[in-house]
Formats: C-alpha cells, structure tokens, sequence
C-alpha cells in the first residue's frame, strides 16, 4: 500500500505520473499517485488537469502558495496510505538512463 506524493509548482508533470501509473500498476498492490499544485499558473493547471483522468491519481489545486514544506505536509495528511514515497515534479527531466 502505497502513496506516490508529487508537490508542483508552475510545472506540467503528466508525463512522470502517467509512467508511474504505469509502473504501480505491475506492482499489484495498491497505490495511489496525488499531486498537489501550489497556485500555479492557469496554463499549467489546465494540462495538470489531465491527471485526474489517469486511474488511480489526483490533481489537487492549492488557491495560494503555501511553500515546499507546507505542500508536502498537506500531502502526507492526504495520502491514504502508510508508505509514501515524495517525488519532485521534474524527477522524470532528471533521470538518467542507464546504460
């Protein structure tokens, strides 16, 4: 049981958290992908919106900032479940593939 905990801010993050939807899936456990939005920009919340259509994820949208600790704060008192894993938004632009 797992809660995969994306805070974002003036980022479109889609991409990682359809992959990772794709990855918890084979997990066969359940899991649950929440991405908090701290007041970003009306442009990147209209693509961010998108990933309350990816099952098993939701897009949540602060109305003001609230800062870095703060946001993942909220997320820890959101997610349903004890194990959590925190992924900054960008964590997929700073992969490296291994070779």
């Amino acid at each position: 049981m797992l809660s995969i905990l994306i805070p974002t801010y003036n980022y479109v993050c889609v991409k990682l958290v359809t992959d990772l939807q794709q990855q918890a899936e084979r997990l066969e456990c359940p899991y649950e992908i929440l991405v908090a939005d701290d007041a970003s920009e009306d442009a990147f919340k209209r693509e961010n919106r998108k990933i309350n259509g990816i099952p098993g994820c939701k897009y949540i949208e602060l109305q003001e900032n609230v800062g870095r600790s703060r946001i993942r704060n909220i997320l820890g008192r959101l997610a349903r479940y004890d194990f959590f894993i925190f992924l900054d938004c960008d964590a997929e632009e700073l992969s490296m593939p291994i070779s």
